[in-house]
């Protein structure tokens, strides 16, 4: 029982340590996982460390020892039937370790009620599956739960929006199986439901699984804000078994704030090895066992004497004589002295009108002649007078120690009691209601004391021997895991000298390969670019030859539409195609006609604008340019040296200066970057530059329009 009861304490300690680390050090950090694991670890430590114990061994001192069962019981005995009344204290321990067990079962038949409850609420709801998760829709009105991979709820109580997001809450806790965790947080409390510190624990342990839940409900959601809002409605949330993982939680508070806590860092993980030093501090404190070997020493035999009155029967004495073990060559009582005893010396007489006073003086009295005397336990009638008193003796000189304890009849007073001492320093107390007083004395056992001894000797040899038997096994195996350790420190020495060998074969035949995959790679690589810069200059080369023989000229908003121009060549109107395949050096002159002159002169055909081409050698006169109003020209990511030193010609025919500057191309040769000044000479700048890198440049426009400098990007 004693044992049970100190393994509860110490179980009880160690909880404590765990719960004040976790509340001091990692309450507040956002390592829901590995607090999971530690908590766990606090129960499993509760219950094992207990009963983890270190032994050390001490040598000390033999020390005399004597029994002085006999002086102390068998003269009570042999006194005339003396009423003496020994009480036994109350048993507290065992009291309490029923009061334990019968909360343990009431708590564990309440266990096994929500269990019942439980299953019986899976059976009576609708079944369905759903990726490997069993959904229970009951009609009951209770907060949505689950219980590994059930999960119980009714959808009648939120909207679909809301039951998703909860739903998806309780996945989690099936996921991660923290139903696990609270049953075996239910049982550890049932055991050690006597410790507050232990609802506590489970308090927190249900919490932290909270907030893994959300943590993984709250990675699937866009926003933080929808989680906490149905934190919110269910603030208030119905009935729901404590086995078992619930999306409402009263600490609805501390879910929202851990929620927005930012991500602790990672060298917070220090503050998990604090618990080490407590538990080794706990451990060296409190499960040590020291065991102590007495030192071999000559043996000491003391005297026994034992005392009687003259009133005593005849038949005291051989009662005694039989009843008293010999050892050796002692048959029994050596000597026997029925004269007075003048070496008796009496010290004080306790009679049932002490005072506490007085009682006081003799313990100092007795103290200035070496033995130390408490008393305790005193009791009065209604006289006044003392019914029952213990006293607690030490004399150091004799080494006897004990307690006599004397107790009247209901309420009838004790009989006088005389405490004395003997010239050869022995001290005895006890009934003083006695004429005289008469000292047996007899050789103390010597055999005995020699058997003693020896057993003592015999189990000094024996732990001397068992303790270097554990030397010599330890310091063979300690030879045999030396041997060990270098033929493997020898094995993985040569292994390590092979696999050298092999990672630098592997190594110059990976650099082989790899110097001929570079050289295959460059040689593709300068194949490839042979390629594109011959296909490149032949795009170029071409490009020359149709641009040489080709004239762009860009017309923008002619009319007041955005229809198409109409195309007249010589006197004839034609289609766009044919006006892209003329060659430049047959055209004499080109006008452009827009609004009412175009209509005036071509109709409704002429409304979005006319372009009027004139070929040397057609015959035609050439048409006056009534309403000029757009000159530009056009460049691309792809536009070479040569266009943009054509445009630069084109346009200084209307007197405007155009310049390309800060010319940046890719690999492929598009244009990446390029800068573009205008200057109409009349005082009108502007300037642009385009920086689309790494990507090319898109199709711009430049020249002039309605009297107006431009620079714009295409469509």
């Amino acid at each position: 029982m004693e044992a049970f009861f100190i393994y509860l304490m110490k179980s009880a300690g160690i909880l404590i340590i765990f719960f004040l680390a976790y509340k001091l050090f990692l309450q507040k950090e956002t390592f829901f996982n590995l607090n999971r694991h530690f908590l766990l670890g606090g129960i499993l430590a509760s219950l094992v460390l207990p009963l983890v114990v270190f032994t050390s061994y001490i040598y000390v001192e033999p020390t005399v020892s004597f029994d002085n069962s006999l002086l102390m019981n068998v003269p009570l005995e042999l006194v005339e039937k003396e009423s003496v009344e020994q009480s036994a204290p109350f048993d507290w321990l065992t009291l309490l370790i029923k009061i334990y067990l019968i909360g343990v079962v009431a708590f564990m038949l309440h266990f096994i009620i929500q269990l019942l409850s439980l299953f019986r609420l899976i059976r009576s709801g609708k079944l369905t599956k759903s990726k490997g998760f069993n959904m229970i829709e009951v009609s009951e009105n209770i907060s949505p739960f689950s219980f590994f991979n059930y999960i119980i709820y009714n959808s009648n109580s939120y909207s679909v929006k809301d039951l998703k997001i909860i739903l998806n809450h309780e996945k989690a806790h099936g996921r991660q199986l923290h139903s696990l965790d609270i049953l075996i947080t239910q049982l550890f409390a049932t055991l050690l439901w006597v410790n507050p510190i232990v609802w506590l624990y489970k308090k927190d342990i249900q919490q932290n699984l909270e907030f893994l839940a959300d943590k993984s409900a709250v990675s699937k959601l866009p926003s933080k804000k929808n989680y906490q809002h149905t934190l919110l409605k269910v603030s208030v949330a119905p009935y729901c078994t404590s086995i078992t993982n619930n999306f409402y939680n009263s600490l609805i508070k501390k879910r929202i704030v851990m929620l927005n806590q930012s991500t602790s860092k990672t060298r917070n993980l220090w503050k998990y090895t604090l618990i080490l030093p407590a538990l080794a501090l706990f451990l060296m404190s409190f499960n040590t066992e020291t065991v102590e070997i007495v030192k071999e020493s000559e043996p000491v035999f003391p005297a026994f004497e034992f005392f009687y009155s003259a009133q005593s029967s005849n038949s005291a004495l051989p009662i005694f004589e039989n009843s008293m073990p010999t050892l050796g060559n002692t048959e029994g009582i050596v000597q026997r002295n029925f004269g007075p005893a003048s070496f008796v010396e009496i010290i004080v007489k306790i009679t049932k009108d002490t005072t506490k006073e007085e009682l006081d003086k003799i313990r100092l009295d007795m103290k200035e002649k070496g033995v130390e005397i408490k008393f305790s336990d005193i009791d009065y009638n209604s006289d006044g007078e003392i019914t029952s008193i213990r006293i607690k003796y030490n004399d150091k000189d004799s080494e006897n120690s004990g307690v006599y304890h004397v107790k009247g009849d209901d309420d009838d007073p004790i009989e006088t009691i005389l405490i004395q001492t003997k010239e050869n320093g022995g001290f005895s107390i006890g009934n003083a209601n006695r004429d005289k007083i008469h000292v047996i004395r007899m050789k103390e056992h010597e055999e005995r004391m020699h058997e003693r001894e020896h057993k003592m000797k015999e189990r000094n040899e024996r732990i001397k021997h068992e303790h270097e038997v554990r030397l010599e096994e330890h310091k063979e195996r300690m030879e045999e895991h030396k041997a060990q350790m270098e033929d493997r420190k020898a094995r993985m020495k040569e292994e390590h000298e092979v696999r050298i060998i092999e990672l630098k074969e592997r190594h110059e035949k990976m650099k082989g390969e790899h110097e001929e995959r570079i050289n295959e790679h460059k040689q593709l690589r300068e194949e490839h670019r042979a390629k594109m810069m011959e296909e490149r200059e032949e795009r170029r080369m071409k490009r020359k030859d149709k641009d040489s023989n080709r004239f762009v000229y860009v017309v923008r908003n002619t009319g007041k539409s955005n229809g198409k121009p109409l195309y007249v060549v010589d006197g004839d109107i034609v289609k766009e195609e044919i006006i892209v395949t003329l060659d430049k050096d047959k055209i004499e002159s080109m006008n452009v006609l827009k609004g009412d002159s175009a209509i005036e002169v071509y109709g409704d055909e002429g409304k979005d604008g006319v372009i009027k081409i004139v070929t040397k050698g057609s015959g035609e006169n050439h048409f006056t340019e009534h309403n000029l109003t757009a000159l530009t020209v056009k460049i691309n990511k792809a536009s070479t040296k040569e266009i943009f030193n054509k445009y630069v010609k084109v346009l200084a025919k209307d007197n405007i200066d155009l310049k390309f500057s800060k010319i940046r191309r890719d690999k492929n040769g598009n244009i990446t970057r390029i800068k573009i000044d205008l200057d109409d000479n009349k005082g009108n700048k502007t300037s642009s530059t385009y920086n689309t890198a790494p990507e090319a440049i898109p199709e711009i426009i430049i020249g002039k329009k309605n009297s107006k400098l431009t620079i714009t990007r295409g469509y």
